[in-house]
């Protein structure tokens, strides 16, 4: 994966997150990694892996296909 795909799938990972009004802070600990992991995610800083990436997409209440959905512009 590119670093410009890196970063756009974070920005997506945190806009819904912040639309599910969802902590940072619930992310990690109910993935049991470190806030700053979860905040590198984010902002495309370190590439998250697909286990990782089904976890953080369960955590929201969401599956990893409506995440790239929205990465594609696709609504519900």
């Amino acid at each position: 994966m590119s670093k410009q795909f890196d970063k756009e799938l974070g920005t997506m990972m945190r806009t819904i997150r912040k639309e599910k009004r969802i902590s940072i802070d619930h992310v990690a600990e109910s993935l049991n990694v470190s806030v700053p992991a979860v905040h590198y995610w984010e902002t495309g800083q370190r590439q998250i892996n697909a286990s990782a990436l089904k976890d953080y997409c369960a955590v929201l209440g969401i599956k990893v296909q409506y995440l790239f959905d929205r990465m594609d512009g696709e609504t519900e």
